[in-house]
């Protein structure tokens, strides 16, 4: 709890839910309910206690009332009666995001997961929102190009790309073999949510292909694959499950190299994080533009097990061009001073 809390926050007016929400989660957990459900009824909990903070509010009409997605569908009404305007938060690609993932679960039955589509109740409250407000903020060009695909008037979307402060220590210079071997192979980091949307079947085909070649493929976060561990089995794929911050360091440390072989991210901010540690990125277009390609990484024409098996398997012959590659790594462009421009002139535009 200590760690919301900001100096910064101390002289501003804020309302918060802490108490009632702490109720709700622990609620929650002991009826052991989880899932979209879940996730619906808790959103609609904090729109409504968000509305009826927003009609007390004695702000002037042209204020802005900023939500993130899937929880303003009583709030907006409100705001836009108060002569607010209304910036929606939208933090993944929408409903498109969902289809890709349900293509992919069908494509791959071996693959047992409880991923579960958004309702249809879900969608609908989100398409209420994306009416009621004056633009959309998105993280990426993808995010974009999906919402566009699914009705998005694309005159009111606005890319802003995430900002990531860097824990990582300053001057990395990252040091590799002259060769992999069995006793030193070739280590190549996957961190997030192990699942279908990841790329992880993608990241399955290619460990099959790369079998007997000195090469370990560490996974590590949660997982909703049931049989990860049977899928796992005979190949050079290592996984670690969920660990604390100071292990995820590690890996970062230990890793030759990050993959984000995604099918569809909202951005994907652990590619900022990797490369803040020195590692070179491997990433799909489907996310957002970080890896300047054979600059600071290489982007994957089609996130396929193929594909991918070729690349890592180019390093493996050629371990000198991930030192060349860790090299060309910069700093974001984008930082939390050209966030705040990006807002202000979003708060200044008619």
């Amino acid at each position: 709890m200590a760690g919301r809390y900001h100096p910064e926050l101390a002289g501003q007016k804020i309302a918060a839910f802490t108490k009632q929400f702490a109720r709700i989660e622990l609620s929650q957990r002991i009826r052991r309910r989880s899932g979209v459900a879940f996730y619906i009824a808790r959103n609609d909990a904090f729109d409504r206690a968000c509305a009826q903070i927003v009609e007390r509010d004695d702000s002037p009409p042209g204020s802005v009332f900023f939500g993130f997605c899937h929880a303003n569908r009583h709030a907006f009404p409100v705001a836009k009666a108060k002569g607010f305007r209304t910036i929606l938060g939208q933090f993944d690609p929408g409903p498109r995001e969902q289809d890709i993932v349900e293509r992919e679960c069908e494509a791959r039955p071996e693959i047992q997961t409880t991923w579960q589509r958004y309702s249809a109740e879900l969608v609908a409250s989100w398409r209420e929102e994306v009416v009621l407000s004056d633009a959309v903020i998105v993280n990426s060009a993808w995010s974009r190009e999906c919402l566009v695909a699914t009705g998005v008037p694309l005159e009111k979307i606005v890319v802003v790309p995430l900002v990531y402060t860097t824990g990582a220590p300053r001057g990395i210079t990252r040091e590799y073999p002259a060769r992999f071997t069995r006793e030193r192979p070739f280590r190549v980091l996957f961190l997030g949510q192990v699942n279908l949307r990841k790329g992880i079947a993608r990241l399955f085909d290619a460990a099959k292909i790369l079998i007997g070649r000195p090469v370990e493929i560490r996974l590590v976060g949660p997982t909703d694959i049931s049989n990860l561990a049977e899928l796992s089995r005979g190949l050079p794929v290592k996984y670690y499950g969920p660990v604390p911050r100071a292990e995820v360091e590690q890996h970062y440390r230990e890793a030759d190299i990050f993959i984000l072989p995604t099918l569809s991210d909202g951005y994907a901010i652990t590619q900022l994080e990797a490369m803040a540690w020195g590692l070179p990125v491997i990433a799909s277009r489907y996310c957002g533009s970080v890896v300047q390609h054979e600059r600071n990484g290489i982007i994957l024409s089609e996130p396929t097990g193929e594909e991918i098996a070729a690349t890592l398997d180019k390093f493996i012959e050629k371990p000198e061009s991930l030192r060349r590659l860790s090299a060309g790594i910069s700093a974001p462009d984008f930082g939390l001073d050209q966030l705040a421009q990006t807002l202000i002139e979003m708060e200044t535009d008619p």
